[in-house]
This record gives structure tokens, sequence and C-alpha cells, in this order.
């Protein structure tokens, strides 16, 4: 991820949480208040406790398990063998269909010099990796496990299945004595947190599982924390075998909820009276903290580990190893120089990497890839515009859509890895003067100009003027953004055009909010009009007044809309403007049922304005789904943010008008491709 993003631009809680917990962490407090708080659990941008309040203490119940003497035996040795002079151990908990993420884990726990270390195999292949690669490992076999698959994937009755036999491994361990550190395997471990922390103050210590900081907003936990069971540290007193053995219990009672949610109902009724703290989110980063916001490069904070959580499948969490350039399990072919033949091309700078821009290079780039018969190594993605904040490709599109479309391609890091020297030329397809650079200056270019100008190249022109460079390993680009137009062929050109519409499929945390907005927004237009449907509008602002000459003032377009649509149904307005009072105003003087963002964001979307940086492009690519399911549409041609929405439209079936109007009555040229 990317560090250069301006550390003046945080705020001061970010550093103080840092700083503050690096130094108490050489620090024994004896005996804090439960009430006591420390700078190291505030929230990121708010100053909250974040510790225990225990409540009154848990009384007749029957909860607490018998201890099981069999697995008690077997165990408590195993145990001992590894445990520090303190009695900590980690545990990490494996199964035969997650042996790479496995060996990836171990790999890092090895490296980060961390040796009280046992693994709990929970089947039969587990336990031969285990003694193969010499690890301390516990054979906790269960056939049902196998049989149901692991824990690929938390919505699966494998997982829950791994799930609750963890917990019985983890209430044993605590009622020996141990402490323990329980790690989940799609865990990076970067440093040896022993030294420095769990030094006997809390009972308790757990990752936050926030999106935006130490607490959440969730439909499924609307309480104050949100902690996540992938890594915590207990002590072993039998407080803390109890708080287990009652979380076994409640999900063998709650078949139809997540071992996470309840574990949270838990500790937000903390009827045993635990003493626990969250851990600060830059030192033990989630899966969003750390590839959707960057938090601890943006602080200048390197962590303790990486949970690459907040992603349902192994193959994505491969992929997001993969750009950290901490991916261990990748074959020598993967790397291959002699055979395979590659294509890069120079993302938009960081001034115009818009979402939808970069999303049209990609589309220019994987045709170009697909005709040249060579593997695509992906540029950078960004999570704001005008920002240097770097995320994966799946912060934005389905991996698995888009892996199962397009499977010859590589990680961005995979060109600084491989090909660390500067090209001996780049290539450059001029189309123009709307041209998107950067255009590298220093290389010598290669240039060839489309014949078709703005709308970009044929496969007929890519494959002539390639053809000369065939055995090159690898093609520079200076750009893909609108260098591609179409396949010559129509059959050839509509299989690659229902190619990109699987393999560009949004991201999961994208399509699901844009489906509650659509939910809702139909619940509406029932309520006020007798009918589900409602139309939409883009109205493009921001930079547009300055550099295109006839745009109007707001009130100009808002009456130019009205000429266009029905004031009296319910219509969604996206706009670079909507979260202003005066631009909202000024549309529901002519619309009544105009409806914005701001009317359907939920505390559990905060995530999608950040702070520091503000709007996260996500919310755009939300309101594009949001638009192409609108009965009428009225947008801007001279905006890629449009475009796309005309494209997703036409996916629909919609044609002529019913895919868009332009708001000034401007038309498409006539072969214009949206994308």
């Amino acid at each position: 991820m990317s560090p250069s993003y301006s550390l003046s631009r945080l705020r001061l809680p970010y550093l103080l949480a840092a700083s503050a917990t690096i130094v108490l962490s050489f620090i024994y407090l004896a005996s804090p208040s439960t009430n006591c708080l420390t700078v190291s659990e505030t929230n990121l941008t708010t100053f909250t406790s974040l510790q225990s309040t225990p409540s009154v203490p848990l009384a007749g119940t029957d909860f607490r398990k018998q201890v099981d003497p069999a697995l008690s035996a077997s165990l408590t040795p195993k145990l001992k063998d590894v445990a520090s002079p303190a009695g900590n151990v980690m545990l990490a908990f494996a199964t035969g269909n997650y042996l790479a993420v496995t060996r990836n884990f171990v790999h890092y726990v090895r490296t980060a010099g961390i040796t009280n270390f046992l693994l709990v195999a929970m089947d039969q292949a587990a336990v031969d990796y285990a003694k193969e690669e010499g690890i301390p490992y516990y054979a906790y076999i269960d056939e049902e496990v196998a049989k149901l698959g692991g824990s690929d994937s938390y919505h699966s009755d494998g997982f829950r299945r791994v799930v609750n036999r963890r917990c019985k491994i983890i209430s044993t361990s605590l009622r020996a004595g141990f402490h323990i550190l329980q790690s989940d395997l799609d865990v990076v471990w970067l440093k040896n947190p022993f030294p420095f922390f769990f030094n006997g103050n809390y009972d308790y210590e757990i990752q936050s599982d926030g999106r935006t900081g130490f607490s959440e907003h969730d439909p499924a936990a609307p309480f104050r924390e949100f902690v996540n069971s992938g890594i915590f540290y207990a002590r072993g007193i039998p407080k803390m075998a109890d708080f287990y053995d009652l979380l076994i219990d409640k999900v063998s009672k709650n078949p139809d909820r997540r071992e996470q949610h309840l574990l949270n109902t838990i500790v937000e009724e903390n009827l045993l009276g635990v003493r626990y703290r969250i851990l600060n989110p830059l030192l033990y980063p989630n899966g969003f903290q750390y590839f959707s916001r960057d938090i601890s490069n943006r602080a200048g904070v390197q962590p303790f580990c990486i949970h690459n959580n907040w992603v349902d499948g192994k193959h994505t969490k491969e992929y997001r190893f993969r750009e950290l350039g901490m991916w261990t399990q990748d074959p020598p072919e993967y790397f291959d120089k002699e055979k395979t033949k590659y294509l890069v091309y120079y993302e938009p700078s960081v001034a115009h990497n818009g979402w939808n821009d970069v999303r049209g290079s990609l589309r220019s780039a994987l045709a170009l890839a697909k005709i040249l018969d060579r593997t695509l190594i992906l540029p950078k993605f960004y999570s704001h515009h005008g920002k240097d904040v770097v995320v994966t490709l799946d912060y934005f599109i389905d991996y698995d859509a888009f892996s199962a479309a397009f499977p010859n391609f590589r990680e961005h890091s995979f060109l600084e890895r491989m090909f660390p020297v500067p090209p001996k030329h780049i290539f450059h397809i001029d189309i123009g003067p709307s041209s998107l650079g950067p255009i590298p200056t220093e290389i010598p270019q290669v240039t060839f100009k489309a014949a078709g100008g703005f709308r970009g190249a044929t496969d007929e022109e890519i494959k002539r003027w390639f053809a000369p460079y065939q055995d090159e390993t690898i093609l520079h680009l200076t750009s893909t953004f609108r260098r591609f137009h179409k396949f010559v062929d129509p059959a050839e050109d509509k299989a690659f055009g229902e190619l990109l519409l699987k393999g560009l499929a949004p991201a999961p945390n994208i399509h699901n909010t844009a489906s509650f907005v659509i939910k809702k927004l139909k619940e509406v237009a029932e309520l006020k009009t007798g009918k589900p449907g409602y139309n939409c509008a883009h109205i493009r602002r921001g930079d547009f007044p300055s550099v295109h000459k006839g745009e109007k003032t707001v009130a100009e377009v808002a009456e130019l809309l009205a000429e266009m649509m029905p004031t009296d149904e319910v219509i969604y307005i996206a706009s670079d403007e909507s979260g202003s009072y005066e631009f909202r105003k000024t549309f529901r003087e002519r619309f009544p049922q105009a409806h914005f963002w701001d009317e359907y964001n939920r505390p559990w979307f905060e995530h999608l304005v950040d702070p520091e940086l503000g709007e996260s492009m996500r919310l755009g690519a939300i309101e594009q789904q949001v638009c192409k399911w609108g009965q009428k549409f009225v947008g801007n041609t001279r905006s890629s943010f449009t475009s796309h929405i005309c494209y997703l439209r036409v996916s629909l079936g919609k044609t002529g008008d019913y895919v868009c109007r332009d708001i000034y009555g401007r038309s498409w040229p006539s072969d214009w491709a949206y994308y």
C-alpha cells in the first residue's frame, strides 16, 4: 500500500494513539481502574473509552462446560512444550483446504521470531503438513470438518464447525492456565508482539473489526465496540475459560447467527466482568483498515500484523497478499520470463485517478492483452480522487469474477519485483487531444496513430502495429485510456463485451450498498406514486463549469432537467455537489420527490467518507449502480461517469432515449462505445 499520502493530513489522534501505545507497552500499570483511559485506547477520531465496564456477574446459568479429561490430558503437554516462561502460547487452526494460506502464515510467524507457537491441525492433511515442516502441532481431527470443507468462507457450515471446535480448544487451554494469543491464518505477522504487549493488565485484548477505527455501526452489531474473533489475547484464568464456554453455548443455541456477532454480544453485555481492551488499529489493523483505508502507512507506523479479512474467499486474500509482496506460495512458473509475455501500462496520474478513467483504461488494457496474447500486469488503483492512497483491485471489482473472466494477469507489485529496470522504449497510441497522461518523456517512444482518433484503435490496427515487437518479453504503453475502440468482427466484439460485463462486476460492498438504496427508492416511489419505478439524473459539476464552455448554473440545470423529466415522480440525483444544501434545495424546488445520497446514508456506511481523505470513489460506483436501474436517465455526455451509467443501462437492454439523454440535448457519436 502507498505510504506517500501526506502525514500532516492525518488527524492527531492517529499519531497519538500509535506513539502512546508503543511507549506504554514498556510500562507495567499496576491494577488499572476499569474506568481509566489511556491514549492507546482512544478512537482514531474521537476520544472515547473502549475499555470494559463490568456488569452484574452472571449467575444461575449452566453454560459452563465440563472439562473434557481426554482433551485436556492430550492438549496440555503440547502447550507446555511450546509455552514461553510466562505461559504465553500462540494458537492457530488449520484445515487441508487452506494449506497455502497456512504455509504463508507459518512463514511469517517464523520470520517474526515467534517460537511459542502451536498449530491445531483439524484434518489429516493439516497433520501431514505440520509433520513435513517440523511445526509443533496438536492433532484435533474432525471428519465432519473435512466433509464440510473446512473454513474457506464464514458463511459455510464448515467454517461454523471449525470455530466451534476452536472455542473448545481455547477454553481448555485457558482453564489449564495458559495465556492464549489466537490468530487466524489470513494474518501476516511482521513483529513478535509478546515482548511489548499482553502484560497482565487486561483479561482480554482483541482486535477491532470496525471499518473506521475502534468502533463500528452495523445492523448486525449496533453497539459501540465491534471486535474481531480472529486475533485476540486471553489470559489463562477461569473467567476467560468461562467466557469461551459461554460463546460455545450461544453458538449452539443460535445456529442462524455468526459466531463473531455472538462474541460481540457477549463482549457488549460483559456479564462475566471481563477486563478487556480493543487493540490499537494502527498496530493491529483489520483488512478494511489496512487494505481499504491504508491507516498504518498513512500514519507512518509499521503494524505488528496485517489481518487480511473483510473479504470473502481465499483467492482474493492471496491476491491482496501478492500486492503487498507477502505471498510466498506461488510456483516458479508464476514468475516465468522466458515463455510468458507481458503487457503493462502507465496508469493515469494521481490528479486523473478517477475510477471511471481508471476503469476505462483497464478495459482497453484487457483488450490489448487479449489481442496480443499477453499477460496483463495490473496498474495501481486509488480509493479517493486526487489522493495517492493505493488500494487493491477488489476495492472496486469482484475479484473472483475478474479472475475467472481474465485469468492471465499479474498484480501491480509483480512489475516492481520482476522488471525493476526501465524499458528501452515505450509505446504510445496517439488518439489526439483526448489522451490522458502521464506520458514519460525521458524514455524513447514508439508512436502509432489510431485511425479512429479519440475513439481508439481496432484490433486489426493493434495486431499490425505490434507484430514487429512480438518477441519482446514486456511491452510498456504510455496509457491505455480510450486506446481501444472495438474488434472489427462483430461476433468477437460482442463476446469481448460480454466478458467485460462479467469480469468487471462491482465488488460485493458496492453491489450490496446499491441494492439497499434501490430497495428504499422503490419503497418511496410505491408509497408516493403507487408504482415502484424511479428516475435518475447525473449532474456533473466540479471543474466542468470552468473547463467546458456552455456549462450552466445549478439553477439553470435544474430548469433544463425539469423540461426532460416528470417533476412529480421520484428521482434520484447523483452529483459531485449533492453534499451541498443549496444544491439540494435548488433541485427540490423543481422536484419535490428528489432524493440524494445523504438520505440513504446510514451509520454503517460512514466509512465511505473518510475524515481525512473525503469521499471514497466507491460512493460514485454505488450511485452508478443505482442509476443503472432507473426508468429514465439524464446525464452529461462529456462525463465518463455518465458514460458508464449508459453502459450499464445498455447491458439491461435499454435503447434510445431510455439509455440516456444529455442535459444539454447533445448526441453521442453514432459509433460511440459506452464503457
